[in-house]
């Protein structure tokens, strides 16, 4: 099975949710799964803030998700990471986004360009 690579652009709920939970299923069926954290996901993520609502459509699916029981992004991020889904971020987007390296120490794993163009080379994107 090819793996999986999920450029999350977003830090708002429904795009975390939907790629943590693409992210989650795909591992649990066997498949390499990765996630690259870019701009304001990528700041959500240092600041321990990622898929926290965004004035918009994450106004009503937040509150529904909660109310259905359905896991909030940060026990799902939580649970990709303990599932071996890898968590990157470009080198390059973080010194352009001015987030400082040390917030992401442990939360992500700093890489090049190179390596997430080789891993869409072999497998399945998605942009979200």
């Amino acid at each position: 099975m090819p793996p999986l690579l999920v450029h999350l652009h977003s830090e708002g709920f429904e795009r975390a949710y939907q790629a943590l939970t693409l992210a989650l299923t795909a591992r649990a069926m066997g498949q390499e799964v990765g996630i690259n954290f870019a701009f304001g996901a990528l700041r959500a993520r240092a600041e321990e803030r990622l898929g926290e609502p965004v004035p918009g459509p994450d106004l009503g699916a937040a509150p529904r998700a909660g109310n259905l029981g359905a896991a909030l992004p940060a026990r799902l991020l939580s649970e990709a990471r303990a599932a071996g889904v890898t968590l990157w971020a470009c080198e390059t987007v973080v010194q352009l986004t001015g987030v400082d390296p040390e917030d992401l120490a442990g939360k992500v794993e700093l890489t090049g360009l190179a390596t997430l163009v080789r891993m869409q080379q072999r497998g399945q994107v998605l942009y979200l």
